[in-house]
């Protein structure tokens, strides 16, 4: 404990003065010099030997890279002095504490100063790269990388340096393929521990690369390594990246749940300076495999970063182009897009073809002239360098004025490569007549998967398809629309009236999407819909008599004439059938305040001669009971039967005690429950399952308090189960209320 380290210190520079003390000091520092630069340097501080401890920082500099140890190498160089002559390594630890705090610029300018201070530093060097890398200088980056990588007496950084080159030459033409060689060369010689960090970015690296090269379990892979990688060190601002990349990967593997947790874990840890990076991430996996609508509300707060000229203001304009066009609005997405600066050098893999690809495909969407010839730039360019990804996207285009090839692209894609078909809806939506019949179930398939990334366009294909692309697109958004979707497909139902199979449309989708109701009618009667509760007191009576009535049928359902003789037996019959009629109007607008014919999905349901509740949207707790009391016809299930007495709460509907059409439905469910849970609690008293059978015995008497089985069952459970005070209470109630109905009880010894 720090107050017992200095207590002892101080009793030992009493006892033996503060030569003793520092000459200990020396000596810690002389034994650990070789095997831990920490100690040795912190040792080397306390005696006062700041040469020595410059020279501990000097020799362990690139061991502190390697591992990521910059946090506890803080100590060490903030409490050397500053001198006239800068010293390097400490301004390379300054720099990455800086770049890890998010404090880009002070990290860039650090690094340069560290770098003039001395060119032959290798760890200098690498670490100017690493900065003006993050400060989005990407030229000067790759400038400094070349330097590094020809000098030949620097192996392990001139290998850091080259992949570093040619990773981000991927990002206009350079070879995926090559930067995967070179990467994979960075992990093996730096898997050890001692180079933990620099393996760790260097599987960072390799996972974008994987993703442009289209497999999504490679990319996983390197996230996941480089994670533990990064963790095991101070990982900072790349352990967030990571996060990011394992988001795009899963993602890219149809789990855009996932994707979307992985991202808020990343914002978690985040610094407050990477707010705008994660913000880029998240929006490019929403542009590409999930909401393009929620892809500009992220960039939107960042809006004064969109800067064709940067590096990650550039990726922003890439996204928003491609966010705007994907909700039809083409001269903004245009505009955007034209301002791409085709050529630059970026830290995003494939950036050249995905910006041919944007421009292209908003070229396309929006009918501008020499959008194919985009479209065969940005497959060229992507083919080229083997961002395999973005060159199977970029054909779909290339096929946009070609029906018949268009149609056969599409359908081999669909079984081999559907993420591509993704990246390319908004061409394919706009050609929707074009894709062959046989190709929809594959591709239906794929529109499942990725449902918020299709909706746009099968909305679109709504307005302005076809009508047998409507009638496609109609079926597929049934499956995967959202509840505005239903007024959508309502009204295309009214377009197409006559055409076979679409009067109802959107009917299956309200009644997917629709809120469940569960009546709770075990003693005081709530309805329960979606999130909302109404207590019964809150609904019309003859509103909630008439719900708890179906809900005590066959079926939940009765004849015109049950209901009046049961709820209106007093008014003549016409009286009674308007005020049925009047019930009905309200019922349904207890469960939907906002009820339209149209979109509703017929909680209730009614005709000439029934009125029903839809089985499939309404029920009940009395109904959950009886279906447990039903599959009790022979042993009872201890699970079933525990469920059981826990939902039975009170006999049926006591709201409507007096009225007649309740009480056959209350007695006979009742009895059906005690006999039940009277078996049950014989049973767990011959099993010798004592706990359970109290437990179960314990919740009916709450609601049958004086059943005698029950109280007799409760009282022998507790005997045999040891409760000697609590059997002893019980045998008093039991007691009481036999002598209350005349009876004398028999002795406790002899129960």
């Amino acid at each position: 404990h720090p107050l017992v380290r200095d207590f002892l210190q101080a009793r030992l520079r009493r006892s033996h003065g503060a030569d003793v003390l520092v000459e200990i000091h020396r000596e810690v520092a002389h034994a650990a010099e070789s095997r831990d630069w920490r100690i040795a340097g912190h040792h080397y501080l306390e005696a006062g030997d700041l040469e020595d401890a410059r020279r501990v920082l000097a020799s362990a500099i690139e061991s502190i890279l390697a591992t990521g140890a910059y946090v506890a190498a803080e100590e060490l160089v903030t409490a050397l002095p500053t001198t006239d002559r800068p010293d390097p390594n400490v301004l390379v630890v300054l720099s990455r504490l800086a770049q890890q705090r998010g404090q880009l610029e002070a990290g860039r300018d650090l690094a340069r100063a560290a770098y003039q201070a001395d060119g032959d530093s290798a760890a200098a060097a690498l670490n100017l790269q690493s900065a003006l890398l993050n400060a989005g200088d990407i030229e000067a980056a790759l400038e400094i990388a070349s330097v590094v990588e020809r000098r030949r007496d620097w192996s392990v950084p001139a290998i850091i340096a080259r992949a570093t080159r040619l990773m981000l030459e991927t990002s206009t033409s350079g070879s995926i393929l090559a930067s995967i060689t070179a990467m994979d060369e960075v992990i093996r010689q730096f898997a050890d521990l001692e180079h933990s960090h620099y393996a760790g970015v260097a599987k960072l690296g390799l996972g974008y690369l994987h993703l442009a090269r289209g497999s999504a379990a490679l990319a996983l892979e390197s996230a996941d390594d480089s994670i533990a990688n990064l963790q095991a060190t101070s990982g900072g601002r790349e352990l967030v990246s990571a996060r990011l990349l394992r988001a795009n990967a899963l993602a890219f593997d149809a789990r855009l749940a996932d994707a979307r947790a992985e991202v808020q874990v990343a914002a978690e840890t985040a610094t407050v300076s990477q707010a705008f990076e994660i913000a880029l991430e998240a929006s490019m996996i929403e542009v590409l495999y999930g909401d393009p609508s929620r892809a500009e509300l992220l960039l939107r707060p960042y809006e004064d970063r969109l800067a064709p000229n940067h590096d990650v203001g550039e990726q922003a304009v890439l996204v928003m182009s491609l966010a705007v066009g994907s909700q039809g609005r083409f001269t903004e997405a245009g505009a955007l897009a034209r301002t791409l600066s085709f050529g630059a050098s970026r830290t995003t893999v494939a950036m050249e073809a995905m910006r041919w690809f944007a421009r292209a495909s908003i070229a396309l969407v929006s009918g501008e002239k020499g959008a194919l010839e985009l479209a065969t730039k940005a497959r060229e360019v992507a083919t080229e360098q083997g961002a395999v990804l973005w060159a199977k996207a970029a054909s779909i285009l290339c096929l946009a004025d070609n029906p018949s090839k268009l149609g056969g692209m599409v359908e081999s894609l669909a079984e081999s490569d559907p993420i591509a078909l993704t990246i390319a809806c908004e061409t394919i939506g706009t050609r929707w007549d074009d894709v062959p019949f046989a190709a929809l179930p594959a591709l239906r398939t794929e529109i499942i998967d990725r449902k918020d990334r299709w909706r746009p366009v099968l909305r679109r294909v709504l307005e302005t398809g076809s009508t047998g692309g409507r009638m496609s697109a109609a079926v597929l958004l049934e499956e995967i629309g959202e509840r505005t979707d239903i007024a959508r497909l309502r009204r295309l139902a009214r377009d197409l009236r006559g055409q076979p199979g679409t009067r109802e449309y959107g009917r299956g989708l309200a009644r997917r999407l629709a809120d469940q109701v569960l009546v709770s009618d075990l003693g005081r009667v709530e309805v329960n819909i979606g999130s909302r509760t109404l207590d019964g007191s809150q609904i019309r009576r003859k509103v909630l008599a008439l719900l708890c009535f179906l809900v005590s049928r066959t079926n939940m359902s009765a004849t015109r004439e049950e209901v009046l003789e049961a709820l209106w037996p007093e008014l003549e019959p016409a009286t009674a059938l308007n005020s049925l009629n009047q019930t009905v109007y309200f019922l349904r607008r207890v469960f939907e305040p906002d009820f339209s014919e149209e979109t509703s999905p017929g909680y209730i349901g009614q005709d000439g001669e029934l009125i029903w509740l839809d089985q499939r949207l309404v029920t009940s707790i009395s109904r959950q009971a009886r279906a447990i009391i039903r599959s009790a016809s022979g042993a009872p299930d201890p699970a079933g039967v525990l469920d059981l007495a826990h939902m039975y709460t009170g006999r049926f509907a006591i709201d409507f005690t007096y009225d007649d059409w309740a009480a056959d439905y209350r007695d006979a469910l009742h009895a059906s429950y005690l006999r039940v849970v009277e078996r049950s609690i014989r049973s767990d008293i011959d099993s010798g399952q004592y706990d359970r059978g109290i437990l179960v015995a314990q919740l009916v008497a709450e609601v049958e308090p004086d059943a005698d089985e029950i109280q007799l069952g409760l009282l022998r459970l507790l005997r045999l189960a040891g409760a000697t005070a609590a059997a002893a209470e019980q045998y008093e109630h039991y007691a009481r209320s036999q002598r209350e109905l005349g009876a004398e009880p028999e002795p406790l010894d002899r129960l």
